[in-house]
């Protein structure tokens, strides 16, 4: 274990127990330590999105994925994010990016499945219930 892996888990502690302006400060602290630290950049996404800087967290998200480019929750996060944006398509491609490394993300799925059925309901729902069974029935083939 390196120190900063111990301070992200002091990061992880503090945004925990819902005090993320804190677990910010040791976020940065274990990537001052360890810039190539994939899972402080999530974790630093997550403090951020918590804290309103949307932009930001989603700057650490690809940040965290340019390090690890299989890292499903952070494919699965910035799915997360972009959806409640929103920019459906984005998060699906990030659903669906989790999905191809983590099969068994079950919150992908499921997430993915509510991005789909928002697709559904934009102004021209008729043209987005055809796109979205052609996505449904290539989720099938996999």
């Amino acid at each position: 274990m390196t120190d900063a892996d111990a301070v992200y888990r002091d990061g992880a502690a503090l945004q925990d127990a819902g005090r993320a302006a804190e677990a910010l400060v040791r976020y940065d602290t274990a990537l001052a330590l360890r810039p190539d630290f994939a899972d402080g950049h999530d974790a630093r996404a997550l403090a951020l999105w918590s804290l309103g800087r949307q932009d930001e967290a989603l700057e650490a998200l690809d940040l965290a994925l340019a390090i690890r480019p299989g890292f499903a929750k952070a494919h699965y996060n910035r799915g997360v994010m972009l959806q409640a944006v929103p920019h459906i398509e984005a998060a699906l491609a990030a659903y669906e990016r989790a999905l191809t490394i983590e099969p068994d993300l079950v919150p992908a799925w499921n997430n993915r499945g509510g991005a789909l059925a928002a697709l559904v309901s934009t102004d021209r729902p008729m043209d987005r219930v055809a796109h979205t069974r052609r996505r449904l029935i290539g989720c099938v083939a996999r």
